[in-house]
């Protein structure tokens, strides 16, 4: 099922800010709904989608603000790199900190559109290696597919480098 900004109906599962931010940019988005899962690798597998399609979010955070890097579920975040470029000493974002910055979210489902919720946000070069994008909803169950260039995007100008390495997830098959 499509969904365009114009949409009259309550999008189950997409968080409400994330779903505002969709509509008030004029974003077409398709709805994937899947099998409840834990993980972004998890989240592929259980919606036939490649890992390399599915955008995810890292919450980082040091004593004075959080940082959101967004790169593809099938590689790994390059730590030492974002603080360099970032200047800070990041850790990554306790559950609780979590709850608190995603109120419309279920814990450990977070949207990977920093600006929506008002975080730094810096994304991985990779992501414009495939021509579709897929996000965490806000849920565990659902997915928003839309075109990698309409995600970019809705980064509103953050910044973004080469902030990820290959896993082996990327390098075998999805099944």
């Amino acid at each position: 099922m499509k969904h365009t900004h114009r949409a009259k109906e309550i999008v189950m599962g997409i968080a409400m800010r994330l779903s505002d931010y969709l509509k008030a940019n004029e974003v077409q988005y398709e709805v994937v709904h899947h099998p409840h899962s834990g993980n972004s690798i998890q989240t592929a597998r259980a919606s036939n989608v490649p890992a390399c399609c599915l955008a995810k979010a890292v919450v980082l955070e040091d004593d004075t603000h959080a940082v959101m890097a967004v790169l593809p579920a099938s590689r790994r975040l390059q730590l030492r790199e974002l603080q360099a470029v970032s200047g800070h000493a990041l850790r990554l974002a306790t559950e609780a900190d979590l709850k608190d910055l995603f109120k419309d979210c279920e814990p450990g489902a977070v949207p990977p559109v920093g600006v929506v919720y008002g975080i730094e946000t810096i994304w991985d070069d990779s992501l414009m290696e495939q021509p579709e994008t897929y996000i965490e909803a806000g849920d565990h169950e659902t997915l928003v597919h839309m075109k990698t260039r309409d995600f970019i995007g809705l980064m509103k100008g953050a910044r973004h480098m080469a902030l990820s390495s290959q896993t082996d997830e990327e390098r075998r098959p999805l099944f």
